[in-house]
């Protein structure tokens, strides 16, 4: 079976925009929203506001998540190109943790 090789990206790639890409989909991966009802009931809100707390958070989320997606997609698309399927995980940490596109 022939060695697979990784094949360096057409364009640059951006560390810090797959940093903070990382971050806000991280941000929207966790569930804030499921703090609201505790957070209505310590500040004293009814339940309804509660729920509506809730959904506003998601909504928030939502865009931040969007927002991580957008930052971070061009760059790590570039990466996924030049990399065998098995070795992106690894490669795309890699490079956000240490800043170094070489492996």
């Amino acid at each position: 079976m022939p060695e697979e090789k990784l094949v360096e990206p057409d364009r640059v790639v951006s560390v810090t925009r797959l940093r903070v890409g990382a971050v806000l989909l991280l941000i929207w991966f966790l569930p804030f929203w499921a703090l609201a009802p505790w957070i209505a009931k310590s500040l004293g809100w009814s339940a309804h506001a509660g729920v509506e707390l809730g959904i506003a958070i998601s909504i928030c989320q939502t865009v931040i998540g969007i927002v991580g997606a957008l930052t971070a997609g061009k760059d790590a698309t570039a990466i996924v190109k030049g990399t065998p399927f098995k070795k992106v995980p690894a490669r795309a940490w890699h490079i956000i943790w240490t800043g170094n596109m070489e492996q």
